[in-house]
């Protein structure tokens, strides 16, 4: 096989080891191609935030955090198994009768704990003002508040705290205040999770006198919500009644569970478009809550896993392999291309089945590197550039800083398949190129390292399905 060379001066040479190898098993060819002469200017997007952590158990990921630079963390479901001493309005003013303006009635020592980790990990918070889900059948907090203007001031009090440094507190800077969780949550004939023996109105009511307050209190603070489970008829609902209110909504958030990544897309779209007809043009999109479902199982997954420990272990078992891996790679990827502003997986906390980064003993897993390959692309400060590739169930994104560049690939849902890539754009020189790998042998770990002279390579690979390979282009 022949790397062809083509600069001003256009040679072919022949060696022994390549860097992009042909296997006889792969199936079809496609083509992928990365111009570094065309920068777009724009950088990547915070996408690889997550929710909760880096405190987490007995266990601190705050290294970890700082290492695949996570942008962003949101807090909610904090705790999670222990829940009451962390975050939730319940847990930091336990005794809703107390005086809300006495310090000596908030409990904050746990959740100040969590967010000077954060904090130090070098991460944004996204703090959830409200209670985490609740799946008994008491419901205690995750309920309309008892009186609505209390609440509110406890909030005020809550950020005051971590702003202002009331009541022994810190001066953390934190910009996004999220108003509740999934307030649409519930129906089908079953008691809300979230939002027991509350109405539309009633949540469309406590944004509207939290938004106040807060703003109130400090008007540069950025308040959205309500963190809906899907882009819906309540969520519109919702837009609607903050338009007619004329009612400050600095961000929209929403959830969703899925394997299609375009249908995201389409919703992410759809959703852009209704906030701007409703002239909310400025609002950003926060999608803090994601994770992998299965795509084969029939039926309502979130009820199977419930009920069949087998469903439920197939499902957490593929969030944490290579499956899982190829899945938040190819996201990640995607939300470049999409009106979505931030994101957070759902979730970091290693003894919750949801979180693909760790195990349940704190061990890294397959997307705890599909989140580090994404991270070392941020980190790089490099702008993205211009790519195509038109492999089905391929993902390609690429950036370059004008000293390094790289090309993230992700193998989420197509067949073993061979690929020429074309990377043309690069400065007359040497150039050193560098494949690492994230597959089921590999835990991003260099598998080839080459060097080239060209202005315009071409190369031959092989992309397994379930691979993501991170390229490092390097001028030497």
């Amino acid at each position: 096989m022949e790397i062809r060379l083509l600069g001003r001066r256009i040679t072919s040479i022949r060696i022994c080891r390549h860097l992009f190898q042909m296997e006889s098993e792969a199936h079809g060819m496609g083509k992928i191609t990365v111009d570094f002469g065309q920068i777009t200017g724009k950088p990547l997007k915070p996408v690889h935030g997550i929710c909760n952590g880096p405190l987490s158990g007995n266990k601190d990921f705050t290294d970890d955090y700082r290492d695949i630079g996570i942008p962003f963390v949101r807090l909610h479901d904090t705790g999670y198994g222990s829940k009451a001493y962390y975050v939730d309005i319940s847990a930091v003013f336990p005794h809703f009768s107390a005086d809300e303006n006495d310090p000596a009635n908030y409990f904050f020592q746990h959740t100040d704990q969590l967010l000077t980790a954060i904090d130090k990990a070098g991460a944004r918070i996204i703090y959830r003002l409200g209670e985490s889900i609740d799946h008994t059948i008491y419901k205690r907090h995750a309920r309309p508040p008892q009186d609505f203007d209390k609440w509110t001031r406890i909030c005020v009090n809550i950020i005051r705290h971590y702003n202002e440094g009331w009541a022994d507190g810190y001066k953390l800077g934190i910009q996004y205040w999220e108003i509740w969780n999934e307030p649409d949550i519930g129906g089908n004939n079953r008691v809300s999770p979230m939002w027991a023996g509350g109405t539309q109105e009633q949540a469309f009511s406590l944004y509207r006198k939290a938004v106040t307050a807060i703003k109130a209190y400090d008007p540069s603070l950025k308040v959205g919500g309500m963190a809906f489970t899907s882009f819906n008829p309540y969520s519109r609902q919702f837009i609607d009644y903050c338009a007619a209110e004329k009612l400050p909504l600095d961000f929209y958030s929403f959830h969703s569970y899925f394997h299609d990544i375009e249908s995201l897309g389409r919703s992410a779209a759809a959703c852009r478009e209704y906030l701007d007809q409703q002239g909310f043009t400025a609002a950003e999109i926060i999608f803090d809550e994601w994770n992998y479902f299965w795509d084969e199982y029939e039926g309502n997954l979130w009820i199977g896993c419930r009920q069949d420990p087998v469903v439920a272990e197939r499902l957490y078992t593929r969030q944490k392999n290579e499956t899982g891996a190829s899945f938040v790679a190819a996201s990640f990827i995607a939300m470049n291309s999409m009106p979505i502003d931030i994101a957070a997986y759902y979730d970091g906390q290693y003894r919750m089945n949801w979180c693909g980064l760790y195990n349940i003993y704190g061990a890294k897993q397959k997307t705890y590197y599909a989140f580090k390959a994404y991270g070392q692309m941020v980190a790089s400060g490099g702008c993205i550039v211009k790519s195509s590739c038109d492999m089905e169930g391929v993902y390609c994104l690429a950036v370059d800083n004008g000293q390094t560049g790289y090309i993230l690939l992700s193998n989420y849902r197509g067949d073993d398949q061979l690929a020429q890539l074309t990377f043309t754009g690069l400065a007359e020189g040497d150039t050193q190129a560098e494949r690492i790998l994230l597959d089921k042998e590999h835990d991003l770990t260099l598998d080839r390292r080459e060097h080239f002279h060209g202005y315009q390579v071409e190369q031959t690979l092989r992309l397994a399905r379930h691979t993501v390979a991170l390229i490092k282009i390097s001028r030497t």
